[in-house]
């Protein structure tokens, strides 16, 4: 998400530490299917035009769990 706009942000991609990658879609959204549970770190390299306020975060996602992340990125 755009932080000043709160706008989605197409073409952001989102590594996990298992090197598992996906480019977040036209609506700003992403998946990654089959990401471990336990302790992992997520990774963002934003599109052109944007930098991650925050480039890395921890997560620890619960077996058979979802999360959703929303990861803001300001405009440069």
């Amino acid at each position: 998400l755009c932080r000043s706009t709160n706008a989605p942000v197409p073409g952001a991609v989102v590594t996990g530490s298992v090197i598992l990658t996906s480019t977040s879609a036209s609506n700003g959204t992403y998946k990654i299917a089959n990401f471990p549970f336990g302790p992992n770190e997520v990774q963002i390299t934003p599109p052109a035009g944007y930098t991650a306020v925050q480039p890395q975060y921890s997560i620890a996602p619960l077996k058979g769990e979802t999360l959703k992340l929303d990861i803001p990125l300001k405009k440069t």
